[in-house]
C-alpha cells in the first residue's frame, strides 16, 4: 500500500494510458518503465499522460 509497481531497474510501471498500478497516480517520460528516454518521447509521453489525468478527472466527477 502506498507505492507502484517498478521494474528490475527500478523504473515505474504503467499502463497505456500511462497510469500506474495505484489508480489516479500517472507517469511518462524517463521514469516510466518502456520510455525511450529521448526528449522528444518524453514530450509526448507527458501530452499523453495530461490526456489521461483529464479523462480520469473527468470520470471521477461522473461517479
Amino acid at each position: 500500500k502506498g507505492s507502484v509497481d517498478l521494474d528490475d531497474r527500478g523504473l515505474i510501471g504503467t499502463d497505456m494510458g500511462f497510469q500506474t498500478s495505484m489508480p489516479g497516480v500517472f507517469a511518462a517520460g524517463d521514469v516510466r518503465s518502456g520510455s525511450t528516454k529521448q526528449l522528444a518521447s518524453a514530450v509526448g509521453e507527458g501530452a499523453g499522460a495530461a490526456i489521461a489525468i483529464r479523462q480520469f478527472l473527468e470520470n471521477k466527477d461522473r461517479n
